[in-house]
């Protein structure tokens, strides 16, 4: 059921939110729940707080850095009891269709047009001016006149007939009136977009916690690789009107939680916190903050053993293309370098492809020489698709174990390319110390099981590598693996520890034959 004005429906759980795209995994819940009562806010999270505060809603779905400002000012009664979307938001700053404003540096001093005091059109508002460096002569950021225009067409008219200079909103929601407005630039979220919050005599609700739960799962639903190739993108485009290309572009940059909305990331509420502090929103307390205020976990989730994010608010990708800056010219550079090694590494594999007089050879050294190929091209193509590098290292992972493989074929099949005679070199050697750490243990290379177990030392490796890559590709599906933490809550510390014993064992292997080998090799 949703209802647009703030009224109470008896036995339903009212649930405030923002009529915006990112809703959609909400409004696709309250369509099969009828125990859920969507209120929309059309004016943002300004009117949410303030509809918490009147008790006209029980939860609210609201951008995160209003929230956190709400509550370390005590603007409402509410904590946050789950996290609702995980990527950064994308905030257009819209000027006037014929404005005088080109660039950001033209806002200076002028004023900004927001929906409410507390609103995040407000808080980004200060955000961009700490980003822009627009601080006094003691470090502070400067002071900026508010207008208060409520809704958001008041805030389109507001640019164009002067009560203010640009506003700041949501990018996608904003692209249709670019017929009226201009965009004169972007500023990311340096955090996790989206919070859940609820006012105290819900925190331990069972309805509350059903909800969450309930909430989860359709946003696995929404979320899954198959429906944002088709429902979840017919269904933005049906209930919000806009274009596919608009859809998908939007689709490529949001991430929900992977796990449960019930994760909280103390982190988040940190940097928050800090950033705000910085750009003079909030003032940090004598006794500093305290995560309790901010966070109740009614589900017992630890907020400090939830991943530390990376890479998720430091760039923007819609312009990566079209904007030159470090990241992108870091990916001009490892594309000359990754082309120079390619074309090195090619020209050594003709060689010998043209040389080809000792297959048995020739072949393992041709893989071992792809190597550096594989390489290149996966950091290349990692470098820009960062946040799906764990995919592209599943290739990279595979590569690296056959390569370690084609080492050891290359040893045994320069030795000799038959096995008895290589056993039969074997068995002409000596009694041996083993090989530093283990020299104070000797070994029989003459034994038959010898050859048996060094070749086994580096096939294992062969199996464990590839195994692991896919376990990090699968553990980081469903946001377990966390590859920033070495904590036993995540599955990165496990990966790491049977991959690092299967390498050291496979070299030890290839160490230890080459020793023993290295005469014989030599002609």
């Amino acid at each position: 059921m949703m209802r647009s004005e703030l009224m109470s429906t008896p036995g339903k759980l009212r649930v405030g939110y923002v009529p915006e795209h990112f809703s959609s995994p909400l409004l696709q819940l309250a369509a099969k729940d009828p125990s859920i009562e969507l209120v929309s806010c059309g004016s943002g999270t300004g009117q949410l707080i303030t509809a918490i505060r009147n008790n006209e809603i029980d939860i609210a779905i609201a951008l995160t850095e209003a929230l956190i400002t709400g509550i370390a000012k005590k603007s409402a009664d509410y904590k946050i009891i789950g996290t609702y979307v995980t990527s950064p938001l994308n905030w257009a700053v819209a000027v006037g269709k014929e404005s005088k404003y080109e660039k950001l540096e033209d806002l200076k001093g002028e004023k900004i047009g927001i929906s409410r005091i507390g609103s995040g059109s407000q808080v980004m508002a200060s955000y961009m001016a700490l980003r822009e460096g627009w601080v006094d002569s003691e470090g502070k950021v400067e002071k900026i006149e508010f207008e208060v225009l409520d809704t958001f067409k008041n805030l389109r008219d507001g640019v164009n007939d002067g009560r203010a200079a640009a506003f700041m909103w949501e990018h996608f929601t904003t692209k249709p009136y670019l017929n009226e407005l201009r965009f004169i630039d972007h500023v990311l979220t340096p955090w996790s977009s989206w919070l859940i919050v609820t006012s105290p005599e819900h925190y331990a609700s069972s309805t509350v916690k059903a909800f969450l739960a309930n909430l989860s799962a359709s946003i696995h639903a929404f979320d899954a690789p198959a429906a944002r190739e088709s429902s979840s993108k017919e269904f933005i485009k049906g209930h919000f009107g806009y274009p596919e290309e608009d859809v998908v572009a939007w689709l490529e940059g949001v991430t929900y939680p992977k796990v449960g909305v019930e994760v909280v990331k103390k982190s988040t509420i940190e940097e928050t916190l800090k950033t705000l502090e910085a750009a003079g929103v909030l003032e940090k307390p004598a006794a500093g903050w305290k995560i309790d205020d901010f966070v109740e976990s009614i589900l017992d989730t630890l907020t400090n053993t939830t991943c530390p994010e990376v890479n998720t608010a430091t760039a923007d990708d819609s312009a990566f293309l079209s904007d030159w800056n470090a990241h992108r010219i870091g990916w001009v550079v490892a594309g000359v370098c990754a082309g120079l090694t390619t074309i090195i590494a090619s020209y050594n594999i003709w060689r010998h492809a043209k040389n080809y007089r000792k297959p048995l050879e020739q072949r393992q050294v041709i893989r071992i020489l792809m190597m550096p190929i594989v390489f290149a091209v996966i950091s290349f193509f990692g470098y820009r698709y960062y946040r799906e590098f764990i995919s592209f290292a599943l290739i990279r992972d595979t590569y690296e174990a056959i390569t370690t493989a084609a080492f050891l074929c290359l040893m045994l099949s320069i030795l000799s390319d038959c096995p008895i005679e290589q056993r039969e070199l074997l068995a002409e050697k000596e009694k041996r110390k083993l090989v530093a750490p283990f020299c104070c243990w000797q070994f029989r290379p003459s034994k038959p099981y010898f050859i048996w177990m060094v070749k086994w030392s580096v096939l294992q490796f062969v199996i464990v590598k590839p195994l692991g890559a896919v376990a990090g590709v699968i553990t980081e599906a469903f946001g377990v693996y966390c590859e920033t933490s070495n904590s036993l809550a995540f599955a990165n510390i496990y990966v790491v520890l049977a991959d690092s014993i299967s390498v050291v064992v496979a070299l030890y292997g290839l160490v230890l034959l080459y020793v023993l080998l290295k005469a014989e090799l030599k002609h």
